[in-house]
């Protein structure tokens, strides 16, 4: 699997700042909407009453709850972007776990061929075997670093979903929000 981490940080840090500006917007509109007077004397009318009693009890409560969503979608993304930072490529801007998952094994192989190798010319070549230990010992250092790397691409792709979600939410969100 190919995961593109400087595509998916520049398509989630864009869409983080247009859910903050949403987020901005909506709370701009209850700001609006709690500023309409309630004053006996101002626009005393049936229909005007009518009005500011369905902004009261439907309009401002759904956009707090837009707003409490927004905020947390943004929170989201944000943690979506912290853990995009932490994976590691090798400059390309690219994650192969295919390609990670081969060079685990192969490193392994490596090992498993050294310690085998060690243990038939061990007593004829001392030497040799000292400069194949750390040979071995330089390869599980990679083996780890490149497990650590795989599992968390792979943890990133299994939550990927979570976002993919609440994007798909926003689209909802937004076609309710056009329908008020």
């Amino acid at each position: 699997m190919l995961i593109n981490v400087t595509a998916l940080k520049e398509t989630v840090g864009g869409n983080r700042q247009l859910v903050g500006q949403q987020a901005q917007e909506c709370q701009s509109q209850i700001d609006r909407l709690n500023g309409l007077s309630t004053e006996p004397g101002v626009c005393d009318s049936a229909a005007y009453r009518s009005m500011f009693e369905y902004l009261r009890r439907v309009k401002i409560p759904a956009l707090m709850q837009q707003s409490v969503f927004l905020d947390a979608y943004a929170a989201d993304m944000q943690v979506d972007l912290e853990r995009l930072a932490e994976l590691e490529t090798d400059g390309s801007g690219v994650i192969d776990t295919d390609e990670l998952a081969n060079r685990i094994v192969s490193l392994q192989r490596v090992n498993d061929e050294l310690s085998r190798w060690i243990s038939s010319n061990g007593e004829q070549n001392p030497d040799a075997c000292n400069y194949a230990i750390q040979v071995m010992q330089g390869n599980q250092d990679s083996v780890a670093r490149f497990q650590q790397q795989l599992d968390k691409a792979l943890a990133y792709a299994s939550d990927s979903s979570i976002y993919s979600s609440s994007s798909t939410e926003m689209d909802v969100l937004g076609e309710a929000s056009a329908a008020m």
